[in-house]
């Protein structure tokens, strides 16, 4: 017989429970702090970023059940606040004010869906209603992603290259890989592994299409305007290596592939974050220390997502293959990086609830 304190604690600890106190505290949270604010087409890069933390996460502590549940039903619950608070903000008040909406930003929602459905295969594969709904609401969202992406490609063709674009555009790729390893996860053994490879190879064309779009943009800049251009964006293209990587290694593909893969992701890092670095020094000559850290920039999540894939891709990477070329420094620095990181970024985004002054806008 369990005792009272067990039973009690048996009963907490059920994802329902869970579900309904997370949701009592957050809808506290939602009411008296951001009820009022307009939900922009990029907020759920913050839940992708921590959604795939936690995925990275999960195998290097593998954390008490309770505490995986917890996290599994506080992402739910984000994703249905995000959800309808995306319903309600821009597709309602898009179709009454007749504003054309910005479809390549679905691609972030697409992400936002698939890697909690990974995370919940992980965490608590029982829960099998919610996956199910989770997987097949990815896939339909993943499909009216890919019909908006011919669609813009079709125009940016027919405009003879004339359109803006940015970083966003990998999201195809991304959310490609990341339905191949969903798939991967649940249908194992239902489908052909020729599925598997057809979708890695779509991915692998998606990533190219997109670097030949943005070299294309990239040309018609000046070089000074282009790295003021820079966002956190442009992490999207060594994270969207490091996510094909994690899907070439968990469906078994070759492992000159992984390898070739390693070293793409390597010299992008490289490239790109000495870029950042040198954006962010030329930013703080120009406004100061003081001004470029209190600066709020809601595209660094998509920095930790980037951070977070990496180090995800590296602890695949170096303890199948025995890859002793990877310090193990590597993934420990990686993994203080983004935990310092998801802090300042917590505190940015309390400190700006309050002091709306500096939400500067550098040019």
């Amino acid at each position: 017989m369990l005792s009272h304190l067990s039973r009690w604690f048996w009963i907490f600890a059920s994802p329902l429970v869970l579900f309904l106190v997370l949701w009592l505290i957050n809808h506290l949270i939602y009411y008296y702090f951001f009820r009022h604010k307009k939900l922009s087409l990029e907020a759920p890069t913050a839940l992708m970023a921590l959604s795939m933390t936690s995925l990275a996460l999960w195998p290097a502590v593998n954390p008490h059940p309770i505490i995986m549940n917890l996290i599994a039903m506080e992402f739910l619950v984000l994703w249905l606040y995000l959800g309808m608070k995306f319903v309600s903000d821009n597709i309602f008040q898009t179709v009454s004010a007749k504003i054309k909406p910005d479809h390549i930003s679905i691609g972030i929602w697409v992400g936002a869906t698939l890697l909690p459905t990974l995370l919940f295969v992980e965490i608590e594969p029982t829960l099998y209603g919610l996956i199910i709904f989770f997987a097949m609401t990815a896939i339909i969202l993943w499909i009216l992603y890919c019909y908006f992406c011919i669609k813009w490609l079709n125009k940016w063709i027919h405009k003879k290259y004339a359109l803006r674009i940015d970083a966003r555009l990998l999201f195809a790729s991304i959310n490609t890989s990341f339905l191949a390893l969903m798939t991967y996860q649940l249908l194992n053994q239902e489908l052909s592994f020729l599925i598997y490879e057809l979708l890695l190879i779509l991915a692998g064309f998606a990533y190219g299409i997109s670097l030949y779009a943005m070299l294309i943009q990239a040309l018609r800049f000046h070089k000074h305007h282009l790295l003021m251009h820079l966002n956190a964006n442009i992490t999207l293209f060594y994270s969207a290596i490091a996510i094909l990587g994690l899907a070439v290694i968990n469906t078994g593909m070759p492992q000159a592939m992984v390898e070739m893969l390693w070293w793409a992701m390597i010299i992008s890092l490289i490239i790109i974050e000495s870029l950042a670095f040198l954006k962010a020094a030329f930013r703080m000559k120009k406004h100061g220390l003081v001004t470029i850290l209190l600066f709020h920039d809601q595209s660094q999540w998509l920095r930790i997502f980037s951070w977070a894939a990496c180090y995800a891709f590296f602890r695949a990477y170096q303890f199948p293959y025995d890859a002793h070329h990877v310090p193990a420094l590597i993934p420990l620095t990686s993994l203080m990086m983004i935990m310092l990181l998801i802090f300042y970024q917590l505190l940015l985004l309390v400190f700006h609830r309050n002091h709306h002054s500096y939400q500067l806008k550098f040019k």
